[in-house]
């Protein structure tokens, strides 16, 4: 008898326990309107106002392998890193499509570190990075532009897809801070 009581016991703390266990309704709160969320960031950005990251995703045409905007606190820091040569010297590319990719990067690289001491290397892990004062840009419609110390970088916007394009076609995921 005192092992059945125990046994009744046991099998009572295990259904209590397990039903303390159940799924719980979880609610959304819809007090707040998303889109005003949303709308007041829009409206930043465009306005220049928030921090703002571009950070590459992708680079099908263009021989990068690494590339970021950041934009903070009206300083413009970018970093790059381009394809290194040898790797599409040692493939089956033509002469002059190594011709077009070394025209490429020394354009990029000329855009965007001209008036800095570091100097384009056949480096494959050479990486570049310069931070422009006094930044700021602004987005009108599905154009990204950012200025700084007179350069102009511009990009071509894909809200629906958070991603923006330069002139090279490399892809960058927006990242926003608010």
């Amino acid at each position: 008898m005192k092992k059945s009581l125990q046994f009744f016991f046991t099998v009572c703390c295990a259904v209590l326990l397990l039903a303390s266990c159940g799924e719980e309704e979880l609610s959304i709160d819809d007090s707040k309107e998303v889109s005003e969320t949303v709308t007041s960031a829009s409206k930043a950005v465009e306005n220049g106002d928030l921090d703002l990251m571009l950070i590459q995703d992708e680079s099908v045409i263009f021989p990068q392998s690494q590339g970021v905007y950041d934009f903070h606190e009206n300083e413009l820091t970018i970093v790059k890193q381009y394809l290194p040569m040898a790797d599409l010297e040692d493939s089956s590319a033509s002469a002059s499509d190594v011709a077009l990719y070394e025209g490429q990067i020394e354009s990029d690289f000329q855009r965007h570190f001209s008036h800095s001491e570091v100097q384009l290397s056949n480096d494959p892990y050479q990486i570049y990075e310069i931070t422009y004062q006094d930044a700021s840009y602004i987005v009108e419609g599905k154009r990204l532009t950012i200025m700084a110390d007179g350069r102009t970088f511009e990009f071509t916007l894909d809200p629906n897809n958070q991603k923006a394009y330069d002139q090279n076609g490399v892809s960058y995921d927006i990242q926003v801070d608010q």
